[in-house]
């Protein structure tokens, strides 16, 4: 595989940093925002509240673990069984899937090759066509094609399903191809043949795809999102609003992070303090979930709630916490230890965690509960495995066995913390 195809394609650092930095936002079709409005928010066409916390959570781990498309559709059907979207299964997962992935990658590939001190190095940028066995005739015309850097007609993916890119090139490189600079600008028509046809298509960017990924910073990122607001409802600017108090973009997901792209930034030496919601002193303890499925002719149940504290709480002298009971029933049919490389056992753990994920948003902030290990769950030894391959780590298995609610998230606390918090609430 060449340097540049393996480089396009693995996951780094400043891709899933673009994707994590963005403002969930609900919307009734794809052009509800465009152009660059994309840089500052997640969308999901028609998608809305915990349906689109969840995609963005499936797309976030395939984008930092590299999922296949293949493994993407098996989370997209368990995610959007009950959601009636356009198209089919495998075309919206795919759309879903492909957008996401060329245009955070695309966001991170921007960040080199836009940065200052490479632009002076190589400040040339080729048009790579993606040999689309239907490709659009602007793209086609194209390929092949050297710009400045700062002047390319319109930037990379530029529609649904578009995979060209641009790769960058130094003035030694340009001579030693024997390439010269295209004087193309935006906006002039170019002949190209496709399959004995001659198209002549107009060099512009298609409709809400005209900007250049990841370069929206600062005070236009600012911009964007006042933008938006602007023209929300109240119900819509109250997400917006919500997620932008958030303390930090990775509290938005529990996918684990990535070995970083060079440069490796150092990390800091101590982790910051984490930051609790005003505790609730009357616990609330009426919430339970469940969910089934199907594998083939087995069955797995997943029950999420609560049941009364148990002793091991009252040895560290905290009294009235609910114990956060999960687990996993599986059909008698289905052998536990056979599981856990196999796709039924992914489809279990990736019920798991949806299920887990939606029983936790729908606690209120402050609520404090008691993980206790998990006991018998159907999947054996294999467990670990499975959570792993799907980016889950169930508060059970931390090494703090109490969590506070916050953001719809659960945060590990230990009884010091909680008791100063009951201290303070008094």
């Amino acid at each position: 595989m060449a340097l540049d195809d393996r480089y396009r394609t693995m996951p780094f650092a400043e891709a899933v940093a673009f994707l994590r930095d963005k403002i969930s936002l609900d919307t009734e079709g794809w052009n509800d925002i465009a152009d660059d409005e994309f840089d500052a928010f997640f969308t999901v066409a028609g998608a809305k509240g915990n349906l689109l916390a969840d995609l963005r959570e499936a797309v976030d781990r395939a984008l930092a673990m590299g999922s296949t498309l293949t493994e993407f559709a098996d989370e997209f059907e368990l995610i959007a069984e009950n959601w009636a979207h356009r198209g089919d299964r495998d075309w919206r997962a795919r759309i879903i899937y492909q957008t996401n992935m060329r245009m955070t990658h695309a966001a991170g590939r921007n960040q080199y090759q836009l940065d200052p001190e490479v632009l002076r190095v190589q400040p040339y940028r080729q048009y790579v066509h993606s040999d689309s066995t239907n490709p659009r005739p602007a793209h086609l015309a194209l390929d092949g094609k050297v710009f400045l850097a700062t002047e390319v007609p319109f930037e990379t993916p530029n529609g649904f399903g578009c995979s060209c890119r641009y790769i960058s090139l130094s003035q030694r490189e340009l001579e030693r191809a024997g390439l010269e600079v295209s004087t193309l600008r935006r906006g002039d028509t170019v002949p190209v043949e496709i399959e004995g046809q001659t198209y002549n298509p107009v060099l512009e960017p298609e409709q809400g795809w005209d900007y250049t990924p990841g370069m929206a910073r600062d005070e236009r990122r600012q911009e964007l999102i006042e933008g938006v607001l602007a023209r929300s409802s109240p119900a819509v600017r109250e997400q917006i609003e919500a997620e932008l108090s958030q303390v930090t973009s990775a509290t938005r997901t529990t996918t684990p992070p990535i070995p970083a792209s060079p440069p490796t930034p150092t990390p800091p030496e101590t982790s910051p303090e984490p930051t609790f919601p005003t505790i609730l002193l009357e616990q609330y303890t009426e919430a339970e979930g469940t969910i089934s499925v199907e594998i083939g002719s087995n069955l797995a149940e997943i029950k999420t709630g609560f049941d009364e504290p148990s002793e091991s709480i009252y040895r560290v002298g905290i009294e009235d916490i609910p114990e956060l009971e999960v687990s996993i029933e599986v059909n008698s049919s289905l052998s536990a230890g056979s599981v856990e490389d196999s796709r039924e056992g992914i489809r279990i753990a990736l019920a798991l965690r949806r299920q887990m994920n939606a029983f936790v948003r729908g606690l209120p902030d402050g609520q404090v509960v008691y993980c206790s290990p998990y006991g018998e769950d159907g999947l054996g030894e294999g467990r670990a495995t499975l959570y792993e391959r799907v980016g889950f780590t169930p508060p059970n298995e931390w090494e703090e066995q109490f969590a506070i609610v916050s953001n719809g998230r659960l945060i590990p606390i230990t009884p010091e913390q909680i008791a100063e918090l009951r201290r303070a609430s008094r």
